[in-house]
């Protein structure tokens, strides 16, 4: 049965308009009633919500990921700001350098070395960026030990970070080819040029942490090594580990112009360290860590340690490295306490300029060293045993008569 239309002569009703989504005026209406009465539960609120928080989301991505392919490039502009307003050396001074008489008859291990942890480090140690502007940012301030963590990519060695120490994994957004940055040291660390390094004739140590098991990285660091600081390396008797003996109770002055290679001995291979599987990067090494000679540790192992005397005692004849804790910040720890034990080798973040780092710099500054003489009481002094004396004619056991016109005896 069909409804009724309207009686004849009667006018024409208004059309149905639509609104999209098959809706005409009046359903629009009523929806926006209910929006007004119960707006979060009408399909018009869920579907702008939803869109607000689509929009919302893709903002904060989009915002998130340029920040990130950003960071590096502000790392940088940071380290430059800082260097310009709160400069922590005064680089167009003439530093004093090892080469002053001042230090004529001191050893290697005689000295507060100025050092830096992760040097290519722009920011922090896991997801950001490792930059050539951190690694010339040290050189200028006048550091003269270097610290590199190696990992392997692509079958090459090249300088990363991480915050974590295992083997393999790198955390750091980008790498450095080891290739540039070695040729970059060569360039500035030992140019006279106003500007660039305030100490270029001081040693310079670099330590090298090597995070991989793939023994071809040993020696392709070696190659790197050889072919762009071949000149500066130290003479054979102080290759293979300086032959077994101790380099930190060697002369500073052996060592001006020069670079030290330091290896940090960790990866172990059938028993061996994975060093001595590489004929080519042993040969080019003069001294271990985590060795006799030098140690390395942790802040917080030497902060908590009840054993101060032992290594206030070892640090009269040897060598020890202390490394920031294991952690994504670059925050510095406080470089008096390991000073206070005689360790010579502190390594510092000096991308983060914080009070701890303003402190340490400030024991170069006064100096205008990055090789400042430990006091006298934290160095060895061998103790000096008289002559005994002569042994009495008396006492002695060469041949002996006894009596006269007795019979001879001999004792």
């Amino acid at each position: 049965m069909s409804l009724p239309g309207p009686p004849p002569g009667s006018p024409p009703g208004p059309p149905s308009a639509n609104y999209g989504g098959g809706m005409n005026m009046s359903q629009v209406t009523t929806q926006m009633k209910n929006f007004l009465k119960n707006p979060l539960e009408t399909p018009m609120a869920i579907h702008w919500f939803g869109m607000s928080f689509v929009v919302v989301v893709l903002l904060w991505l989009i915002t998130y990921v340029t920040t990130k392919i950003n960071l590096g490039k502000t790392n940088c502009d940071i380290i430059e700001e800082i260097n310009k307003n709160t400069p922590p050396t005064k680089i167009t001074s003439s530093w004093t350098t090892s080469v002053s008489p001042d230090y004529a008859g001191k050893n290697l291990r005689d000295f507060y070395i100025k050092t830096a942890y992760n040097c290519c480090a722009s920011g922090q140690f896991k997801s950001d960026y490792v930059s050539m502007c951190a690694l010339k940012n040290v050189i200028k301030q006048g550091v003269r030990c270097l610290d590199f963590e190696i990992y392997c990519v692509d079958n090459t060695p090249v300088v990363g970070v991480s915050s974590v120490d295992i083997i393999g994994v790198k955390q750091s957004y980008n790498t450095l080819s080891i290739s540039e940055v070695l040729k970059e040291i060569n360039n500035i660390a030992f140019s006279e040029t106003a500007g660039i390094c305030p100490n270029p004739k001081d040693p310079l140590l670099l330590h090298f942490r090597i995070k991989t098991n793939n023994v071809a990285i040993y020696n392709i660091l070696a190659s790197e090594i050889a072919d762009n600081l071949g000149d500066k390396l130290l003479p054979i008797e102080y290759m293979r580990e300086c032959n077994g003996t101790n380099i930190t109770k060697k002369p500073i002055k052996d060592f001006i112009g020069k670079v030290v290679i330091m290896v940090e001995k960790n990866n172990v291979y059938n028993s061996l360290p994975l060093l001595y599987e590489s004929k080519n990067m042993w040969e080019l090494t003069n001294v271990t860590t985590n060795s006799v000679f030098i140690h390395q540790t942790r802040f917080l192992d030497i902060k908590n340690s009840n054993d101060i005397d032992t290594i206030t005692t070892f640090n009269r004849q040897n060598i020890t490295l202390i490394l920031p804790d294991l952690s994504a910040s670059n925050a510095n720890y406080v470089s008096t306490v390991p000073q206070a034990l005689g360790c010579q080798l502190i390594a510092m973040n000096f991308q983060n300029v914080d009070q701890n780092l303003l402190t340490y710099n400030e024991l170069f500054e006064k100096k205008q060293s990055a090789f400042i003489p430990k006091p006298n009481e934290l160095l060895y002094t061998p103790v000096m045993v008289n002559m005994p004396p002569p042994v009495s004619t008396a006492l002695n056991y060469a041949t002996t008569r006894v009596g006269e016109g007795l019979v001879k005896t001999t004792i």
